[in-house]
């Protein structure tokens, strides 16, 4: 049975109402876009402007009906659910799996990130001694942290990384 304008209406109207996918066949987009392709060679030159306006609200429905439906895979995929791809098209098959892979993705990383972050935590921070070889005004470290200000030949503990970075810059010595 050919698609109509009344069908995309209705489907409108369940998505809108439905806040679970309602089930469409796999090629049902592929159906929609050659009743848009159909429509759009309909329309010629001679065409009245009521004719143009319900073209026009065509492929609003057809947007609408999209968005309410990505929409509903987005959420899907955020929830982790299981993957049940029952009444989704082959597109929205394909966004859902491309979603949830981005996600592991993120997810790994922000484990990583967690991990890398709690063996920081575990591993004491390295403390040097250095003595300045100039004055130095205070400043922020690499940990936003503020330091000084230092008096030349003035003796300091600090941590391994703004030691390292001061005698570097031939401002201190470790001691």
């Amino acid at each position: 049975m050919p698609l109509t304008y009344s069908d995309l209406r209705e489907l409108q109207r369940k998505e809108r109402e439905s806040a679970t996918l309602f089930s469409l066949p796999k090629e049902y987009f592929s159906q929609v876009f050659e009743f848009l392709r159909e429509r759009k060679s309909s329309i010629s030159t001679d065409s009245s402007i009521s004719e143009l306006r319900e073209f026009d609200n065509v492929q609003k429905t057809v947007k609408d009906i999209i968005s309410l439906r990505q929409k509903k895979i987005l959420f899907r995929a955020l929830k982790g659910a299981e993957h049940d791809s029952s009444g989704m098209t082959e597109e929205e098959h394909k966004l859902y799996d491309e979603v949830r892979e981005c996600l592991k993705k993120t997810d790994d990383g922000l484990d990583f990130a967690m991990q890398a972050q709690k063996q920081e935590e575990k591993t004491p921070l390295s403390v040097k001694k250095v003595r300045f070889l100039k004055d130095i005004p205070a400043y922020k470290g690499s940990q936003l942290k503020t330091y000084g200000p230092f008096k030349k030949d003035e003796v300091a503990a600090l941590p391994g990384e703004e030691a390292s970075f001061l005698v570097g810059a031939k401002m201190a010595e470790e001691t």
